[in-house]
């Protein structure tokens, strides 16, 4: 019986396993179109075109939010990082949720003082 158990546990595990290693859909968050032909790409687990197409667009002239998701797609995320700090660049600060407990404001944007 324990083995029976146990095998039903493994694959159990192998069946959500890419599950657990696939990229969350970002449902309209982006919305650059190659961005999404390459998730488009991976969501239909063509993993290997998936991220020849990513490569390519950190390689032409993207945007650098479509760089930073490509880089991110591609599990760097120190690049990743770096160009979505060059994405937000010219765009006001926005400062972290205030939460007292389990109640959380808002978050605000900073507005430049002119």
């Amino acid at each position: 019986m324990s083995n029976c158990r146990s095998l039903v546990v493994a694959l159990a595990g192998l069946a959500i396993a890419p599950a657990v290693l696939a990229r969350d859909i970002h449902y309209g968050a982006v919305a650059d179109p190659a961005v999404l032909a390459c998730d488009d790409l991976h969501w239909h687990g063509n993993n290997a075109e998936s991220s020849k197409c990513y490569a390519n667009l950190l390689g032409d002239d993207s945007p650098a939010a479509a760089k930073a998701e490509a880089s991110w797609a591609l599990n760097n995320l120190k690049q990743a990082n770096e160009w979505f700090r060059v994405a937000v660049g010219g765009r006001p600060a926005i400062t972290r949720p205030r939460c007292a407990g389990e109640t959380c404001l808002q978050p605000r944007t900073t507005m430049p003082k002119r």
